[in-house]
């Protein structure tokens, strides 16, 4: 029963630790723009509630499609989306979806053996092996 917590926690540690190396190390001068998001020189501050409301659309689309389509054609789908939207080669953002699917298929779904909810429209049955 402790697999999940293990896994998931010692992912989170690792993450956690990768990050405090990230943010000792010298960083570019960040220009304050009244909001939580910093930016660098070569952005605009104008765009940046732009730029924020752009992420959290793509949130809203992830959850919505999870809740349409279900998690394993959601998740490399907005992987793929969301890639090469924004700025990747189509072939990065096609691996990237390939394996999004694989660790959702091989590692939580049958190493794990999580379950996760039905999706509204029964298109997921047939990625799910």
């Amino acid at each position: 029963a402790s697999i999940l917590v293990l896994s998931i926690g010692s992912l989170c540690w690792l993450l956690a630790v990768i990050q405090l190396f990230m943010e000792l190390r010298p960083q570019h001068e960040a220009i304050y723009s009244g909001m939580d998001i910093e930016l660098t020189e070569d952005q605009e501050i104008a765009k940046a509630p732009l730029q924020a409301l752009d992420i959290w659309l793509w949130l809203i689309g992830c959850i919505i499609g999870a809740w349409l389509l279900g998690l394993y054609i959601t998740i490399p789908l907005w992987c793929f989306l969301y890639s090469s939207l924004h700025g990747s080669r189509w072939w990065v953002a096609l691996i990237l979806a390939v394996l999004c699917w694989a660790f959702l298929w091989g590692f939580c779904g049958h190493v794990l053996n999580m379950t996760f909810p039905e999706p509204v429209l029964p298109f997921e049955k047939w990625f799910r092996g």
